[in-house]
């Protein structure tokens, strides 16, 4: 008995990627696009076709045929040396039977981001339970201890983030303008630079622009943004001038030179805005890096909801932005503790000529010294635990192939 396969239609497109065949240089029969369909990873972020996975999902399997990219090859072998059926033969079905391990683990967005992972970064190291403990039994006691274990955080924070974080807070919406232009003046002071000088209007005036969708907080200047009607009722203080999305670097300069002359010292913005989902482009991160240089303003990011989160430690250091990196960060949610860090090669801020070791003795001799209690104690060895968690797991590189993987399963 003859049966007749289906005429290989020169019009047929994949459903996944949504690719010609031509495109694709698929074998000019039938079965050829059925397999591919099945394995088709879609497209990369530039609109590619990904092709097919090069590898076998079941684990230590090392399988590697002379042509892998050929998908009919890789039926047969899930099929022979497997048993996996044909028809379950899918991207979606071997993920979910092979690959649980790139699913999260827990809600990112639950508790408002406030954690990365189930693990307890307090059992997970036997120094910090040890701590714990023992000051649960003798707060002060333990709580001596501070000045010691601030420094081992700071060092740790350096290692993950290549930052050093110079103010800590209760909430990210805490780290208002005036904070920044006064870490800013105490770093010209202590470091007695004339590479950087604050106006009059500057310093009085603290302003800082911000672009479309940027979170804004419950208090403050930074609330006469904020999505919540409560909090925009409750602003208070200088306006903040919302920048358009839309802008050339000949404009953008122009509106920036106008508001250095009155009283802003740099822009605030998000990578990713919390109010959209909106994300810079390398060509837009360029601009606006390039325009602060050229009106010696600062280049300020809020990676509180986008670090560990978009596959590197901070969202301005994956490799579209490598060209300038920001002299000030804000951080918080699942770090555990909320703070701003200073980058010692941001723009503007680099010429002070700061490196890790002088940024750290600065914060001890400074930043550690005025505050009545810089952290609590268990707060900051939570947050240390973290920040151990994140290098130990490898949580950057692992919510780059998480994203992969929602993506195709999406």
């Amino acid at each position: 008995m003859v049966f007749d396969m289906p005429p290989f239609k020169k019009d047929w497109q994949c459903d996944t990627c949504g690719k010609p065949a031509d495109t694709l240089a698929l074998p000019r029969h039938h079965g050829a696009r059925i397999s591919h369909q099945r394995l088709c990873l879609g497209l990369d972020s530039d609109g590619k076709p990904l092709g097919i996975p090069l590898h076998c999902f079941v684990p230590h399997c090392a399988y590697q045929p002379r042509d892998p990219k050929q998908a009919n090859v890789w039926e047969q072998h899930y099929r022979t040396q497997h048993n996996i059926p044909t028809a379950e033969q899918n991207i979606l079905s071997l993920r979910l039977r092979y690959q649980k391990a790139l699913l999260p683990d827990v809600d990112l967005n639950s508790h408002f981001g406030s954690f990365y992972s189930r693990a307890s970064p307090i059992t997970a190291f036997e120094d910090l339970q040890e701590q714990w403990e023992q000051h649960g039994m003798n707060p002060p006691c333990t709580t001596a201890q501070i000045p010691s274990y601030l420094h081992t955080y700071r060092e740790e924070f350096w290692k993950l983030f290549q930052v050093v974080p110079v103010s800590f807070h209760s909430h990210v919406s805490d780290i208002t303008p005036q904070v920044i232009v006064s870490i800013c003046m105490r770093l010209i002071q202590h470091f007695e630079s004339s590479q950087i000088r604050l106006a009059q209007a500057q310093r009085e005036n603290c302003g800082l622009a911000v672009l479309p969708g940027t979170y804004g907080s419950t208090h403050g200047s930074q609330a006469y943004h904020s999505v919540i009607e409560t909090n925009k009722s409750a602003a208070c203080g200088f306006v903040p001038t919302v920048l358009s999305r839309n802008f050339d670097s000949v404009s953008l300069c122009r509106e920036l030179r106008a508001l250095q002359n009155r009283g802003y010292i740099g822009i605030l913005f998000e990578i990713v805005s919390a109010n959209g989902g909106m994300v810079i482009s390398s060509e837009q991160w360029n601009m606006l890096a390039e325009s602060c240089l050229q009106c010696e303003l600062f280049l300020v990011v809020d990676e509180a909801l986008t670090a560990v989160r978009c596959g590197a430690p901070f969202a301005f250091q994956r490799p579209e932005y490598a060209k300038y990196e920001p002299s000030f960060i804000l951080f918080g949610k699942g770090i555990r503790v909320s703070g701003l860090a200073v980058n010692p090669r941001g723009v503007m801020i680099s010429k002070l000529g700061l490196d890790q070791q002088n940024l750290i003795r600065f914060c001890t001799l400074w930043a550690d010294r005025l505050p009545s209690s810089v952290l609590p104690f268990p707060v900051l060895l939570e947050s240390l635990g973290t920040l151990r968690l994140i290098r130990q797991k490898n949580l950057p590189e692992r919510s780059e192939r998480i994203g992969l993987y929602l993506r195709e399963l999406l």
